[in-house]
């Protein structure tokens, strides 16, 4: 009877090693966004990176070990096109639990639209700028390199047509609150404007007349509309 008890135990103790002895953790590896190689190297940041796949990756500690001989420290390097590369160290793969790590990537696109952002609000401000000390022609190239590369921006073209607007030539002043508000309804100054603008055009002679120095020029409504009270003296409202 004692016999067939000892038999018994080492026969379970021997199927526990088999099962659970034998048992390996895993390491499972993810990026933001997936699909992103995932390298992995020993001795810190100065090893050879070797691919490990494609995420998300699933890996045994047992795989780990015999591909770099090392449970840790352990470097890992993810790369994907259009994003920055990322890296993280491990200090040790447990072989009892395991292991979930996240590797998140920066879009390369975020840092290049901000330094377009701040180059574009540089331009916008130096054209500011430029129509205070009476440069009007150096603040409209300004405002028209803007809108080459931003088209559907409305402000370069708002500004544009208040330079327009001091300089009293109503037509290309119009046309620019024009294009202006088709971009950015929503701007009710911008609209008002606008509609002055249209009131104005109305309100003007078809004879034109030359000036002495035989310029032709368009004469100013002797009335003015509540909307245009509302207008700074510089002729660019708010912005």
């Amino acid at each position: 009877m004692i016999k067939q008890w000892i038999v018994n135990y080492f026969l379970i103790f021997s199927l526990s090693f088999i099962f659970f002895g034998c048992a390996t953790s895993s390491v499972f590896i993810d990026t933001l966004p997936p699909g992103a190689e995932v390298y992995m190297s020993t001795g810190g940041t100065t090893g050879e990176n070797i691919l490990l796949g494609t995420s998300p990756i699933q890996l045994t500690h047992n795989e780990i070990v015999e591909k770099f001989n090392s449970n840790g420290p352990l470097n890992l390097f993810a790369k994907k096109e259009g994003f920055e590369s990322t890296q993280t160290y491990v200090t040790e793969i447990p072989n009892n639990s395991d292991l979930h790590v996240t590797l998140s990537l920066k879009n390369e696109m975020d840092a290049d639209r901000t330094l377009k952002m701040n180059k574009t609000l540089d331009m916008l401000f130096e054209s500011q700028r430029l129509v205070k000390v009476g440069r009007y022609e150096d603040a409209i190239k300004q405002l028209q390199q803007i809108q080459t590369e931003y088209p559907y921006l409305s402000a370069p073209m708002e500004m544009q047509g208040g330079i327009y607007y001091i300089q009293k030539d109503y037509t290309k002043a119009l046309d620019s609150y024009q294009k202006a508000s088709r971009l950015n309804p929503q701007n009710t100054e911008l609209v008002s404007m606008k509609r002055y603008l249209e009131k104005v055009k109305e309100s003007v002679p078809v004879t034109k007349k030359a000036n002495a120095n035989g310029t032709v020029t368009e004469p100013v409504p002797n009335t003015k509309s509540s909307t245009e009270n509302k207008e700074n003296s510089d002729g660019f409202g708010e912005f």
